[in-house]
């Protein structure tokens, strides 16, 4: 099984942090390879979603499993296996987050999909950490400066 953990500090509150990234129409904002995303309902266990990419390939998705403002883990299915991305939102003592993203590649045929996957997500999971933690510290200071509510975004 292929595994992946990289993390980033968020000078946002979790709970803001958590708000952003689950409101998933912000994920095109913050990945310039996603055209879009929905999802069917809240963003709660069980939910399903689509990505398309701007190469315009969809991507079906399940919310696997969420804890309220702490973890949540999407998979995504293929044939024979399954990537999990589980992330992680985690206060610091500075009152900021981290955030740690957790991918994992599982099944019988893992294997036949790891070559391309590993190297995918070892380039891209770093940069597109640092671009969503920027995308939340973006709102989070823009929220604070206008006197909005910066328990979410």
């Amino acid at each position: 099984m292929w595994h992946l953990v990289h993390s980033v500090q968020c000078r946002a509150t979790t709970e803001f942090a958590w708000q952003f990234w689950t409101a998933v129409e912000t994920w095109a904002a913050v990945d310039p390879a996603i055209d879009s995303v929905v999802i069917d309902g809240s963003f709660v266990t069980g939910a399903r979603g689509t990505t398309v990419t701007a190469r315009h390939e969809r991507t079906a998705w399940l919310v696997a499993e969420v804890r309220e403002g702490v973890m949540a883990r999407i998979d995504f299915p293929a044939p024979g296996a399954v990537l999990s991305a589980e992330w992680t939102f985690q206060s610091t003592p500075a009152g900021g987050c981290l955030l740690t993203q957790h991918m994992s590649l599982s099944g019988e045929r893992a294997d036949e999909y790891e070559g391309a996957i590993a190297s995918e997500m070892e380039r891209g999971v770093p940069t597109g950490m640092v671009s969503l933690a920027t995308a939340i510290d973006q709102a989070f200071t823009q929220a604070a400066g206008e006197g909005l509510r910066t328990d979410r975004p």
